[in-house]
């Protein structure tokens, strides 16, 4: 997948974040996000990707500014989705290993983001809630009545629904979105060694030989 390609804007050239709805979110060297129109971003700079309008996905241009919301969402995800290394037994083992706090700080961050958002799937998956990343919402998470429901690991809010409660939209959006992390984590659990925690995550995300 195409990750975060270079785009040119009316305020120069940046490093293309995410699409929403109504906006754009460009990364500025030396800067934070800048939240810019569709109408201020040169699209002929970006590889094969054009912008259209609404959310009925009526022409080519919509399905394109939707795979790429979904291909976003997934990369931020499977971050979580990947099991680092555990640091602290890495650091009582090899207590002069480290030398730089910052890579550690770092590393233990990754960590406890992928036990948090291990324990957001285990109850979601019980209660039957899906966690589904606020990319897809489309920034429609308080129109649509789920406002209270957020959850957030890191620098991705997860917003608890039930699959009946979904938009036709969303639903279609949020199925290729698990079609596509389930691909990445499969391939992502073959280098596990404990063959338990290689079928406990088949079955949260249920995953199939």
């Amino acid at each position: 997948m195409e990750h975060k390609p270079y785009i040119k804007t009316k305020v120069g050239w940046g490093r293309l974040w995410r699409v929403e709805k109504n906006r754009v979110l460009v990364e500025f060297d030396y800067m934070y996000l800048v939240a810019l129109k569709r109408d201020d971003v040169d699209w002929t700079t970006v590889p094969n990707m054009t912008i259209g309008g609404d959310d009925d996905m009526s022409n080519d241009s919509d399905k394109k500014v939707e795979d790429y919301v979904i291909e976003d969402a997934v990369d931020k995800v499977f971050e979580y989705a990947k099991k680092p290394a555990n640091p602290y037994t890495y650091l009582y083992n090899n207590p002069k290993a480290i030398t730089t706090p910052q890579y550690f700080a770092h590393w233990t961050q990754r960590y406890q983001h992928h036990k948090m958002y291990m324990v957001l799937v285990r109850a979601a998956k019980i209660t039957g809630y899906e966690p589904v990343p606020f990319p897809l919402l489309y920034r429609n998470h308080k129109r649509d009545g789920f406002g209270g429901r957020g959850v957030r690991i890191g620098d991705v809010s997860f917003y608890l629904i039930k699959p009946e409660e979904m938009s036709a939209g969303l639903r279609r959006r949020y199925e290729k979105f698990l079609e596509l992390l389930r691909a990445d984590i499969k391939k992502d659990i073959d280098n596990y060694t404990n063959s338990h925690q290689k079928e406990t995550v088949k079955d949260l995300f249920d995953i199939r030989a």
